[in-house]
């Protein structure tokens, strides 16, 4: 006890959390509950340390200042196993990143691209959700509009609704959370902030915290791409090299659009859908860590906000720069990875796992690209390097229908395994 009050008299107070038996909720209403971050009870599980660490950090740090390091490590296990999620964000791709991160973590995830599709679903199944993770900024309805209108469903008062923003003044924070949200978040998001953020309020509703498998999942290495940081991204999509590399992908077919869009604006273009569109982009290039974008393409809508033209423009030419930069970069990075010659054309595909394969593909399910059947050397062996490419570069595009075209011609003639 008087260890913990010679902690608070320290100049740069450390975060303290207090262990003790028997009744938790005595020892909080205590000096020294006041005095600390959290209380753990004993005996201590992982579950329960990993929400305390991040109770106690989030207490001293300031927002969106949580580092990583300083988050109880868990090993690659997974933190929000069973929880079910939606998703609301009218970008695909911000829908697919974050849909994949929160999966790698074990949830169940649903997702809505905007605002009216998000309350039908909450409408249709007010029990069928954990938390919501609502993007702000969307067309035809708000997230915050949306926010209003679930809270006013029975049996959604208390539904976690966190909502990710790419605003940062705080009158717009306050009138996210006066419209009924229980956390705001900022973009491009830390993952383990809102894997926290997420357990937190799960744990608010159910009375006890998600349990942390003990198993973890090894990490592969990780690709370097000019113009993307590598660690930034590796922490937002969990180490998951597969997804990084099929996100690239859908990048570079974003990044095609924007570069038309933005190179054919003219001087009088509107200045409301100009800033839109490098609002979605900036969003897209933070999420992947691609950190010169992303500061290019917020500068550039700063300014159209203001009004201020001018400069807002010059600022594009920033962008454009950058989107020419990324895209050869991935080019060069997809061409890389593609001119790798196959080591495994004696290898068989077995019948069942392709037939399960296609099945996904008929079924749209936008992991199938990130699968081990995807990425197997004996797909590619049986394809040949430039088909097992391009069907590649099409799932990634999420153009099912002319994969499936290219994996038809495998069904009949497939070599017994053995």
């Amino acid at each position: 006890m008087h260890a913990v009050r010679a902690c608070t008299e320290l100049t740069r107070q450390p975060a303290i959390i207090v262990m003790a038996t028997g009744d938790l909720a005595a020892v909080r209403s205590h000096d020294v509950g006041h005095d600390a971050d959290a209380v753990l009870g004993k005996p201590v599980t992982s579950s329960a340390l990993f929400d305390a660490v991040t109770q106690a950090i989030s207490a001293r740090a300031e927002p969106r200042r949580l580092p990583v390091d300083a988050i109880a490590k868990t090993g690659g296990r997974q933190r929000l196993v069973g929880a079910r999620l939606l998703v609301v964000d009218d970008s695909e791709l911000n829908r697919i990143v974050v849909s994949r991160i929160m999966k790698s973590e074990g949830a169940q995830v649903e997702t809505a691209n905007d605002g009216l599709d998000a309350v039908a679903r909450v409408h249709d199944a007010p029990d069928g959700y954990d938390a919501v993770l609502m993007d702000v900024q969307m067309p035809e309805l708000d997230g915050i509009e949306a926010t209003r209108r679930i809270r006013s469903i029975a049996r959604c008062s208390s539904l976690p609704i966190i909502a990710v923003t790419a605003g940062a003044l705080a009158a717009e924070r306050q009138l996210v959370l006066d419209a009924g949200v229980n956390d705001v978040i900022s973009k491009p998001f830390d993952p383990e902030v809102v894997v926290a953020i997420i357990r937190k309020h799960i744990k608010r509703v159910r009375g006890r915290s998600i349990p942390i498998p003990l198993s973890g999942v090894p990490r592969s290495r990780w690709p370097a791409v000019d113009g993307i940081d590598a660690r930034d991204a590796e922490l937002r999509l969990g180490g998951n090299v597969a997804l990084f590399c099929s996100l690239l992908g859908l990048l570079a077919v974003d990044l095609d659009v924007a570069e038309r869009a933005l190179s054919s604006a003219p001087t009088d273009a509107d200045p409301a859908q100009l800033a839109q569109r490098l609002h979605t982009l900036r969003g897209t290039a933070g999420n992947l860590g691609a950190r010169d974008l992303h500061a290019a393409a917020t500068h550039a809508e700063r300014w159209l906000r203001a009004g201020q033209v001018a400069p807002a423009l010059e600022g594009v030419e920033r962008v454009l720069e950058q989107i020419v930069r990324l895209r050869r970069s991935i080019a060069a990075v997809r061409s890389s990875s593609a001119s790798n010659p196959s080591t495994a054309s004696t290898e068989c595909i077995d019948p069942t796992a392709l037939a399960a394969f296609l099945q996904r593909l008929r079924d749209r399910d936008m992991d199938a690209s990130t699968s081990t059947f995807a990425q197997s050397p004996a797909l590619a062996g049986a394809l040949g390097d430039r088909e097992h490419a391009r069907m590649r570069s099409l799932l990634d595009r999420l153009d099912f229908e002319a994969a499936l075209q290219i994996l038809q011609s495998l069904v009949r003639p497939l070599p017994a395994g053995g």
